[in-house]
């Protein structure tokens, strides 16, 4: 017969006892949960480095000359300069140019007066996509850039909200007779992603705050109307 007042048989008594068997279970439930817990955060670190790692690739370094590249509506040595700060996703910008406002500015001052294009793509989520694609066309000559800028701004806005793949906006320059072929690979290799942020921190630095704005020979205007009068005074046809 067992001891009771020996320690081992106390311990060996207490090991067969339901209290014991009690406490076990709940330990082990305790360590099944730890693990568990342990397990859960090593995955959700894995899957958080994994995103981390897989984040996007930073954009293609581009050279100043291209970064600072722009194409010209007009001759490069007139009197007259307009930069016009707009976004393809722009309802306003885009009602001037079908109204063929600034177009006839052009005609009224041909050979006085020329016109850069600089996008701000913060209007519509698809506006960074088709700004590259405009500096993609640039690649491809001056004009090509206005080619795609036009077939852009001819769409409405509906229509322009539907080009939210590459796909898409390469089949609207197909149309316009762009290369295709370049112009994907451009775009699917976000080669100049750099340039469209490098005219976004150009905007910012000229206290762009929407869009469409207007410099004429480095004076802001906001309407087609100021644009044509700092036009006149620049070319000393003041009425």
């Amino acid at each position: 017969m067992s001891d009771p007042s020996h320690p081992s048989e106390v311990h060996s008594a207490l090991d067969d006892s339901p209290l014991h068997e009690a406490v076990s279970a709940h330990t082990a439930a305790r360590i099944n949960r730890y693990l568990y817990l342990a397990v859960t955060l090593i995955i959700l670190g894995g899957v958080g480095a994994f995103v981390w790692l897989s984040r996007e690739e930073p954009a293609p370094e581009v050279e100043q000359e291209r970064l600072e590249r722009e194409a010209v509506r007009g001759a490069a040595d007139t009197r007259v300069e307009v930069i016009q700060y707009g976004a393809y996703g722009c309802v306003t910008c885009r009602a001037e140019y079908q109204g063929r406002q600034i177009e006839q500015l052009l005609m009224t001052y041909e050979g006085q007066v020329r016109l850069v294009f600089r996008n701000w793509p913060r209007l519509e989520d698809n506006d960074p996509l088709t700004a590259e694609a405009a500096q993609c066309a640039l690649d491809q000559g001056d004009d090509a850039f206005w080619t795609l800028h036009g077939a852009l701004f001819s769409l409405s806005h509906r229509e322009y909200l539907a080009l939210d793949s590459v796909d898409e906006v390469v089949g609207l320059a197909a149309g316009a007779g762009l290369d295709t072929d370049t112009l994907r690979g451009c775009l699917e290799t976000n080669w100049h992603r750099r340039t469209v942020e490098f005219w976004e921190e150009n905007a910012d630095a000229r206290n762009i705050r929407g869009t469409p704005t207007f410099f004429v020979n480095g004076q802001r205007a906001s309407s087609v109307a100021g644009i044509e009068a700092i036009i006149r005074q620049e070319l000393g046809l003041e009425s």
